[in-house]
């Protein structure tokens, strides 16, 4: 059986999915070099864990945290990771960050620790700063129709939301010590090299297969309000549109005019406070490290990109009409669409 098991538990927004595809290819070319990426975990296909995080739910039928531990004990002990020369099972899903808040954080606890029962354990958190994190994040709910409030409501329950997890990394370093690592995403963090290095492997290893990823950068302006408007547009312009195939053209170079390139949800000076406000939750929370993350966010005198809300009436008949002559274009890239 393997002789450590990591645990790679998120959050969003930190390079996950990269990560993840990158180990899953990976995977796919060929042994690596002593690291067991298992299927456990995975449903058909994934590429990553998320199977373990949904169980740690509980619900009717689903094992208990110790029950899990051992099942997947038992799939290092009879497969793959039985042989000699696995020295690492790694397992990845930005789902257990849900797990990480005061009243979940225990059971993520119970199951880590009955692994370790049979094996070392490690868990790692990637922490981003907090306000690019939440303006990040309600981006992408917006842009496949999760949500439909304005980022400011948006914001409100994000920020006690912050607390509870603070709690929760509190409790969890508590009761796994060392075993349990928060690592702060500062700028020019790079999440294959940080874990090329936890895995033991050559960065290129990985960067390798970084190539045959698709991009998942931040989409302009305009193509964020067209995907957070999707109904409204389909009217405007006259037929369906899928969501998956318009993102997949807006990666592609399918622009408009007077777009912008950067830009943020947030007014003049409202990230800034925002960021006092969650370092000083941090500090009281008796985690001063972790307000370190907000430094940059918090400096009044950080220049700021253009605020500009997600609003449908900042599209203009022109992009409308953008939209209908590139009608073949969007339809093109249904079969590709990620």
């Amino acid at each position: 059986m393997a002789a450590e098991a990591l645990f790679h538990l998120g959050m969003p927004k930190t390079g996950t999915s990269l990560l993840q595809n990158v180990l899953h290819l990976a995977t796919l070319a060929g042994p690596l070099e002593g690291v067991y990426y298992p299927a456990f975990g995975r449903s058909r296909g994934g590429i990553a864990h998320h199977a373990l995080p949904e169980a740690l739910r509980g619900g009717a039928g689903a094992p208990s945290p110790a029950g899990l531990a051992a099942e997947l004990v038992a799939d290092l002990a009879a497969g793959p990771a039985a042989g000699q020369g696995v020295r690492l099972a790694f397992f990845s899903s930005e789902g257990f960050a849900n797990h990480c808040g005061v009243k979940p954080a225990p059971h993520l606890a119970d199951f880590l620790q009955a692994v370790g029962e049979a094996m070392p354990v490690r868990a790692v958190l990637i922490l981003r700063e907090l306000t690019a994190f939440l303006e990040s994040m309600y981006l992408q709910s917006a842009r496949f129709g999760h949500v439909t409030q304005d980022f400011d409501a948006y914001l409100g329950p994000r920020e006690r939301w912050w607390g509870d997890i603070l709690g929760g990394l509190a409790l969890l370093r508590g009761r796994l010590g060392t075993g349990f690592e928060v690592t702060l995403a500062a700028p020019g963090y790079d999440v294959l090299t940080d874990f090329a290095a936890r895995l033991g492997l050559p960065v290129e290893r990985l960067l390798d297969h970084a190539a045959g990823v698709p991009p998942t950068a931040k989409l302009s302006w305009k193509a964020q309000i067209v995907l957070a408007n999707l109904g409204a547009v389909e009217a405007q312009v006259g037929f369906p549109i899928r969501r998956l195939s318009l993102v997949r053209a807006f990666q592609t170079g399918l622009a408009f005019r007077d777009d912008l390139a950067r830009y943020s949800l947030y007014p003049p000076g409202a990230r800034a406070a925002l960021a006092a406000r969650l370092a000083a939750m941090a500090e009281a929370g008796g985690l001063p490290v972790y307000a370190e993350v907000f430094g940059a966010a918090a400096d009044p005198a950080t220049p700021e990109p253009p605020h500009a809300p997600i609003d449908l009436a900042a599209l203009t008949s022109r992009d409308i009409r953008r939209l209908q002559r590139a009608r073949k274009r969007i339809r093109a890239t249904a079969e590709h669409a990620v």
